[in-house]
């Protein structure tokens, strides 16, 4: 699957080695990375799965001659084609 985007996360504890290492904007080279499906009721793109990167996943900044990437990047979703289905479930009280 080609796109642009795709969720990612880490986990608590290795949040601030990861801050250290990520500038947002910025293009890595990212080796040793989990693909996992994401939940049904929680995802930030539009993709089946995301990654996560465990404490040992290689990250390295690439050259500054590849094309930046926007800071703001936005990708809407369709209420009406997304409501009650694998991306957003309605709420029952």
């Amino acid at each position: 699957m080609k796109g642009d985007t795709i969720q990612g996360f880490v986990r608590k504890q290795d949040t601030a080695h990861f801050k250290q290492l990520l500038t947002e904007g910025e293009i890595y080279h990212i080796l040793r990375f989990i693909v996992l499906p994401c939940q049904r009721n929680y995802r930030l793109s539009r993709y089946s799965y995301h990654i996560k990167l465990p404490d040992n996943a290689f990250v390295k900044e690439l050259d500054s001659t590849y094309p930046k990437i926007p800071f703001d990047c936005f990708s809407f979703l369709n209420f009406k084609k997304s409501y009650d289905n694998e991306t957003m479930l309605p709420f029952n009280r």
